[in-house]
């Protein structure tokens, strides 16, 4: 089992990274309706990955038996690397 202060700093360092790209994605765009989309992306990006990607991922975890494993460390180090 993971402690949990290590999930709390791995999430830290998600939120963290998570806001400097998008800082730097703003901070780029050529004109104030550019940062418009490129924050609206952003929303919707997160949106989706919040609700069809998540239930996806716990019909997955059921389908195949691995439920009782969904909340490991594993699947929390590499979902953020897709």
């Amino acid at each position: 089992m993971v402690p949990v202060t290590s999930l709390i700093t791995f999430f830290q360092k998600l939120v963290g990274w998570t806001l400097l790209a998008l800082s730097i994605a703003l901070v780029n765009a050529g004109s104030g309706l550019m940062a418009l989309y490129v924050l609206l992306t952003c929303v919707g990006w997160t949106i989706f990955l919040l609700f069809p990607v998540k239930y996806a991922l716990r019909w997955l975890a059921k389908q195949t038996g691995s439920s009782k494993f969904f909340l490991s460390p594993t699947p929390l180090e590499i979902f953020p690397s897709y």
